[in-house]
């Protein structure tokens, strides 16, 4: 029996010696087996065959099937702190760039804030702004518009009113004024013998308008007549060569420069209409083309149409068909001699008749040939702003304007 005990004891041995290698187990002994064992079943990839269904599957040759272990290198403890340190390292590094993200993007947040209000804020004052102008405008347009009213009533009363009911004088800041031009598709601008004071020219009226004649003193408006240059053309010719000899002197100050300016300003340009003869605005660079010089010219002879024998005589010098022969007659002033004595009143070369100074006198009528009168009205009908300088219309056309 004993024999016996001990050759199954050791067939169990050796059986058990068998399995335990074919599952990769190298055994020295029972508790090495155990351990070795025990260390697959830990390293195997999930839970082990003979854990499953809560009891030990049986296999052939006795012990349950166990997995091929996996290979796994082998870390020393420093190597695993270093390792760990550098994921520390690596994540306060991720931190601090999150955190300088977050800072950029709440700094561009407030950047936009900031737009935003700097934007919302100019719209608002440009709005406030237009719509400050726009009251101003209107209200501009219904004191005008009275204004025009005033003039119609007094027209139709046969004369200008004498000032009762006229509006007070307004004065209007330049920013409305730059405004009114900005938005005006056409301007036309009125100037008169105020403009050309600064430039050593006297007023028509002040108080170096006076000539004397013999004993008689004369103002200029008994004076500028044809009537009165028929009866004395001489002396009237000695006048105005006294008045071209002042002219010729003169040069165009900053009022005509700043309407040459205003021209390239205005977006359709100017009309100029003038009722000085003295030539500055011509000097000073304005458009000739869109320069109406109502008043004629002072460097300027014509034939005279009154006088029989004339080129002109008869001809009607506002029928268009007469433009081109009007103009043809015109020439220059000569200069005025040095000793006027010698002064002697020109003829035309061509018919021998007297010639006349190239100036509308108060007893005339304008005319579109030497005027351009017709063109002056209608530039003002279609404008959208009349700018009236050193003048206080009390002639015909520019009051008529």
């Amino acid at each position: 029996q004993a024999s016996n005990k001990e050759k199954t004891k050791t067939t169990k041995q050796q059986t058990s010696r068998r399995g335990a290698a074919r599952h990769g187990i190298r055994s020295r002994g029972p508790m090495a087996s155990a351990t070795v064992f025990a260390a697959n079943l830990r390293s195997a990839d999930g839970p082990h065959p003979c854990l499953l269904g809560g009891g030990v599957a049986p296999a052939t040759g006795g012990l349950p099937e166990v997995a091929e272990p996996r290979k796994r290198s082998s870390l020393s403890l420093t190597e695993a702190q270093g390792m760990l340190r550098k994921a520390a390292i690596a994540g306060d590094t991720a931190e601090e760039v999150l955190e300088s993200a977050r800072k950029e993007k709440e700094q561009r947040e407030h950047a936009m804030q900031a737009s935003d209000v700097a934007v919302k804020s100019a719209v608002t004052q440009v709005s406030s702004m237009s719509d400050d102008f726009e009251a101003k405008w209107k209200e501009f347009q219904r004191k005008f518009d009275q204004l025009f009213e005033m003039g119609l009533k007094a027209l139709g009363n046969s004369g200008l009113s004498t000032g009762a009911g006229l509006r007070p004088a307004q004065l209007i800041d330049e920013a409305t004024v730059a405004q009114v031009l900005r938005r005006s598709a056409r301007v036309v601008v009125l100037t008169g013998a105020g403009i050309s004071a600064e430039s050593g020219i006297p007023t028509f009226r002040g108080a170096d308008g006076f000539w004397t004649v013999g004993s008689k003193n004369y103002q200029p408006q008994e004076l500028a007549t044809w009537q009165k240059f028929d009866e004395m053309p001489q002396e009237l010719w000695h006048w105005y060569q006294y008045r071209w000899g002042i002219c010729r002197e003169a040069s165009p100050n900053k009022g005509h420069h700043a309407l040459v300016e205003l021209e390239s300003l205005v977006p359709g340009g100017i009309d100029l209409v003038t009722q000085n003869i003295d030539g500055l605005h011509r000097q000073a660079g304005s458009d000739t083309t869109r320069l109406c010089e109502i008043h004629g010219r002072i460097d300027e002879m014509r034939c005279d149409e009154r006088v029989e024998g004339a080129c002109l005589y008869g001809l009607d010098l506002n029928d268009p068909a007469n433009l081109e022969k009007a103009r043809a007659t015109v020439v220059k002033t000569p200069k005025p001699a040095k000793n006027e004595k010698n002064e002697r009143l020109p003829k035309c070369a061509k018919c021998g008749v007297r010639q006349r100074p190239k100036i509308l006198w108060f007893d005339e009528c304008y005319n579109e040939a030497l005027y351009r009168s017709k063109t002056a009205l209608e530039a003002t009908k279609q404008c959208d702003v009349l700018l009236i300088i050193g003048t206080q219309l009390t002639t015909g056309l520019p009051s008529r304007m």
